[in-house]
C-alpha cells in the first residue's frame, strides 16, 4: 500500500490534463484568430489590387474616349478608337493565365476579365470593367462622352473577354 503524504506540494494527474487542455483550447483559439485575420487581409489586399487594375484600365480609356474622332466595334470582341491613330482595346489571356486589358497590345491592367461597352445614340459611351483574382471580383461601371462633336459611329454594343 502507497502512503500519500499529505504534506507534499505538486500537481495531481487531474489538474495537469485540465491546465493541458486549457493551454489547448487558447492556443487552438489564438491560431484561429490568426488565421482569419490573415485571411481577411489577403481578401482585402486582392480587393484593392482589383480596383487599382479597373481604375488604371478606366483612367486609359475614359482618355482615349474622350480624344476618339471614331468608335466602332470591331467583331464584337474589340473595341476600337480613332483618335491621332487607332487604339484598339482587348482582353487576352497570357502565356502565364493571367488575364490583362491590352491597348493596342500593350498590357495596359492586369486582372482585367471582361470589358463590356455600350455605344448609345445620344454619343455616350457606358462602360464596365470587371477584374478578377482567386475567386475575387471587382466589376467598375462608367460612361464618357468623347470632346469632339462630330465624332461617328453606330450605336451598338460589345465585350471583350468572359462572357
Amino acid at each position: 500500500m502507497m502512503n500519500i503524504h499529505s504534506g507534499e506540494q505538486g500537481f495531481t494527474l487531474i489538474e495537469l490534463v485540465i491546465s493541458l487542455a486549457m493551454t489547448s483550447l487558447i492556443v487552438i483559439g489564438s491560431m484561429s484568430l490568426l488565421w482569419i485575420g490573415s485571411n481577411s487581409f489577403e481578401r482585402q489586399h486582392i480587393q484593392a489590387e482589383l480596383q487599382y487594375s479597373a481604375r488604371k484600365a478606366q483612367e486609359v480609356l475614359k482618355k482615349d474616349i474622350r480624344e476618339s474622332s471614331n468608335i466602332k466595334i470591331s467583331n464584337d470582341k474589340e473595341l476600337v478608337l480613332i483618335t491621332d491613330r487607332t487604339v484598339l482595346y482587348r482582353v487576352n489571356t497570357n502565356q502565364n493565365n493571367r488575364t490583362e486589358l491590352l491597348r493596342n497590345g500593350v498590357p495596359t491592367a492586369e486582372n482585367i476579365i471582361m470589358l463590356k461597352y455600350t455605344l448609345t445614340p445620344d454619343k455616350i459611351v457606358n462602360y464596365e470593367i470587371t477584374a478578377k483574382k482567386n475567386q475575387i471580383e471587382y466589376t467598375l461601371k462608367g460612361s464618357c462622352r468623347p470632346q469632339n462633336e462630330n465624332i461617328s459611329w453606330i450605336a451598338g454594343q460589345g465585350s471583350t473577354g468572359d462572357n
